[in-house]
């Protein structure tokens, strides 16, 4: 293999490696873009004392942990009527 032939196939490599880096580039700013819009819904996601629930015979809307305070008042009702 004379040297000229040896230059171009290290050029070629260079090459392939020039489009695998660019190429990765890519990969990268679409994952972080993705991982941006996974953040922004992750963050519109209400929270448990955000949530809001009226129960069936009530007037007012209560947390996730009024409503389970709620619940087990019932159930404790339930249970000392039996």
């Amino acid at each position: 293999m004379t040297i000229d032939e040896k230059i171009e196939e290290i050029f070629a490599c260079l090459k392939d490696n020039e489009e695998a880096h660019v190429i990765l580039n890519e990969l990268v700013v679409k994952i972080g873009k993705r991982l941006q819009q996974l953040e922004e819904a992750v963050q519109e996601v209400p929270t448990p004392d955000k949530t809001y629930f009226r129960p069936p015979g009530t007037e007012d809307y209560f947390t996730l942990a009024q409503n389970l305070n709620h619940i087990y008042e019932r159930l404790e009702k339930i249970e000392n009527a039996l």
